[in-house]
Order: structure tokens, then sequence, then C-alpha cells
């Protein structure tokens, strides 16, 4: 049981960690896009397609835990 609570706590900061890693992988590409790049605007909302779905799946897995 508690190999199990690590794994969990493991899995959860593995995601937060990938989030936050995208996040900031977008900012300089924001910075771009307010000044008008095109380019830039077209990564950035990859990159939070990318957030949203990462984020839909650690979603999951939190609710999972919770059953």
């Amino acid at each position: 049981m508690i190999e199990l609570i690590k794994k969990i706590k493991k899995i959860k900061m593995e995601k937060f960690e990938q989030l936050k890693s995208l996040l900031e992988e977008a900012t300089s590409d924001v910075e771009k896009t307010a000044n008008g790049n095109k380019a830039a605007g077209v990564r950035v909302r990859k990159i939070l397609q990318e957030v949203k779905d990462v984020a839909q799946e650690f979603r999951k897995e939190i609710s999972a835990m919770k059953k």
C-alpha cells in the first residue's frame, strides 16, 4: 500500500512538472505574440493544446484516486 502511495505521488509530481515545463516553454512565444509575431501565436496555441491534454489526463488520474 505504501509503495502504491509513493507511485501515485510520483505520477502527480511528474504531471505537475510537465505542466510547468510546457508553460515555461510558452513564455517567450507569448511575449512575441504580444508584439505581433503570428508564428509565435501558432506555437502558443499548440503548447496550450498540449497543456489542456496533460491537465485533462492529470485530472482523470486524480479523480481515479478518489474512487
